[in-house]
């Protein structure tokens, strides 16, 4: 993965994590996660789909030689090198919450993912799905998945800072120091 690379994804997530975090003057997340909009049904596919970018660069890090896949193929990739990976965990500030956004990945489906299929494919039938809830995990999984990325390739880009998703793994930056750990290198 090259520098230039990485950097482009923190961008992008930060272009999405500021119009996430513009929804808050319009509602109060706390009580309101549930709320659904076409906005959180945009946030929610855009982040998807930057998840599923994330997850690819990802796998061809851990499994070059692996043919390109789907999101079931980067699971098993991603899990079989990092099965602590649903315990990280983000903060997001204005929910005034921390949450584990690939927590029983390793069980089953994730949720906001099953949402954006929903979302995306009959949005008439799901519409409900597209909701705040779901935009926010579905982006603090991209937040992770920067920081493996960031970690295991020692790419630093300490000048990116989350103002709305962060953790305590790079302290309101995307890149996570030798000192403070994912959860799949606490032993490493």
């Amino acid at each position: 993965m090259e520098k230039r690379e990485l950097e482009n994804m923190c961008n992008y997530f930060l272009d999405l994590e500021k119009e996430l975090a513009d929804s808050s003057r319009y509602i109060e997340p706390e009580g309101q996660e549930k709320t659904y909009s076409f906005e959180f049904r945009k946030l929610i596919i855009l982040s998807c789909t930057e998840f599923e970018s994330a997850c690819k660069a990802l796998c061809e890090l851990l499994a070059p030689e692996a043919k390109r896949g789907n999101i079931g193929h980067y699971k098993s990739i991603i899990l079989s090198n990092f099965p602590k990976i649903v315990e990280a965990e983000t903060h997001i500030s204005r929910w005034h919450r921390t949450i584990r956004p690939l927590e029983n990945w390793n069980t089953g489906i994730l949720p906001w993912w099953d949402a954006n299929q929903q979302v995306k494919h009959d949005r008439g039938a799901n519409f409900q799905a597209a909701s705040y809830e779901n935009a926010v995990y579905a982006l603090s999984a991209v937040y992770i998945l920067i920081c493996y990325l960031s970690k295991i390739t020692g790419i630093s880009v300490p000048y990116y800072n989350s103002q709305y998703i962060y953790s305590n793994y790079g302290y309101q930056s995307l890149y996570c120091p030798t000192g403070i750990n994912l959860p799949d290198f606490d032993s490493k």
